[in-house]
């Protein structure tokens, strides 16, 4: 693994493993799904073509919500525990054109969604039901969609891998529980957009809100 910070989060998960043979701790699995509330409040993009002129100007629409599901596992020690998760999730962004001579184009939607397996690292503590957790967050790209390449210069150039942070706090009822999370990313908004062969990027780290329903096995 080239990315040190995917190995951190290899070797965080294998210790935690190995943790339930080697201290008498309490191992559980959570299955959970939710929705997510996207906050990108960016500048418009100028987008300028291969002689540096201003081609358009892309603005944001708005941000979708989105959907997330997957699986948590948890090394509980006393009141704390140490929990990784992995979760697929799905957003989608729509966009205008803005500023271009193409009248068709004027007033258009554009969508795009991106799919990414999200991997959350948390460390947490319990007071009775109610429970408090933080930890980074790792995103590895899957797949996207987008009705951009609807134009003939646009490109997607995603990276593979990602970082944020992520807190929050759950409340449980026996077996289900609720949890409410806030999650930042470290990369600027729209670094994958590429026109003219250039990567552009809005002036915003984008945010969200996440709610999911928790099951315990």
């Amino acid at each position: 693994m080239k990315n040190p910070m995917l190995r951190w989060l290899t070797i965080l998960t294998i210790f935690q493993l190995i943790g339930i043979h080697s201290v008498h701790a309490q191992f559980e699995i959570r299955l959970k799904a939710g929705l997510q509330s996207n906050d990108i409040n960016a500048s418009k993009l100028a987008i300028f073509n291969g002689e540096d002129v201003r081609a358009f100007t892309l603005a944001i629409k708005e941000a979708d919500y989105g959907f997330h599901f997957g699986m948590e596992t948890r090394v509980v020690l006393g009141s704390y525990y140490l929990a990784p998760e992995f979760l697929f999730s799905s957003n989608r962004v729509n966009y205008t054109i803005e500023d271009i001579d193409d009248i068709n184009v004027l007033g258009k939607v554009f969508s795009e969604s991106y799919n990414y397996l999200d991997i959350p690292f948390n460390f947490g503590r319990r007071f009775g039901p109610l429970s408090i957790f933080v930890g980074p967050v790792g995103h590895i790209f899957l797949e996207s969609t987008s009705d951009l390449f609807d134009f003939e210069n646009y490109e997607q150039n995603f990276k593979s891998l990602t970082f944020g942070w992520n807190a929050g706090l759950g409340l449980e009822f026996g077996r289900f529980g609720l949890q409410l999370r806030h999650e930042s990313n470290f990369s600027y908004f729209g670094e994958h957009i590429v026109f003219f062969g250039k990567r552009f990027q809005f002036s915003d780290r984008p945010s969200r809100l996440m709610g999911s329903l928790v099951m315990q096995f």
